[in-house]
């Protein structure tokens, strides 16, 4: 249930989600990383149909690609939990774009490391680890009543449930529930 927020006597539009400087929030938290990486694809895409590559620098077209997908997908990027499936994502996407700047297609066996060195670029996932190290040192170096710092060394006390949660379970039948299934039901 979620309560008024009354500022002076007026009361807050509340609303489902809010894009705040490219993070996409609702009132659940905020949303993963596919908004922020379906918005890189389309700026990816848009940049290759307008600055082809047999008719554009490699040079101008890792600069563009610097400045306008780079950060669409990075900011925030920090606190983040990067799963093995999104990491292929990006590297993907990445190495598409990349593949086109530098000439080759992806029948041509050229690994992503010998692409970057070519483009002498830094792959995004490593600039991702080096931008969570520094927000980690930044965090480290914050007062230990700054409430980052606070969160980065918290425990929770108390015991967890024990067995599944009731989202796990929501989905199946219970053994005792199954005979009361219809017969063409239950024979399936």
């Amino acid at each position: 249930m979620r309560t008024k927020i009354v500022i002076d006597n007026k009361i807050i539009e509340q609303v489902n989600l809010f894009n705040c400087l490219g993070n996409v929030i609702s009132y659940k938290g905020e949303l993963g990383i596919d908004n922020k990486f379906s918005n890189f694809l389309k700026i990816t895409s848009a940049l290759n149909n307008v600055f082809i590559p047999q008719e554009t620098l490699k040079k101008t077209r890792i600069k563009l690609y610097n400045t306008l997908a780079l950060p669409v997908l990075l900011y925030g990027s920090e606190t983040w939990t990067i799963k093995a499936s999104d990491a292929r994502r990006i590297t993907a996407a990445e190495m598409k774009y990349m593949r086109r700047t530098a000439g080759y297609t992806w029948t041509e066996y050229k690994t992503n490391a010998q692409i970057a060195k070519e483009l002498k670029i830094t792959q995004i996932l490593d600039k991702l680890l080096e931008y969570k190290r520094s927000w980690i040192q930044r965090v480290n170096r914050m007062h230990r009543n700054r409430l980052p710092r606070v969160m980065k060394y918290y425990s929770p006390t108390g015991r967890r449930n024990h067995g599944r949660s009731f989202e796990e379970t929501s989905g199946y039948v219970r053994p005792e529930r199954a005979n009361k299934w219809p017969n063409s039901m239950a024979d399936t």
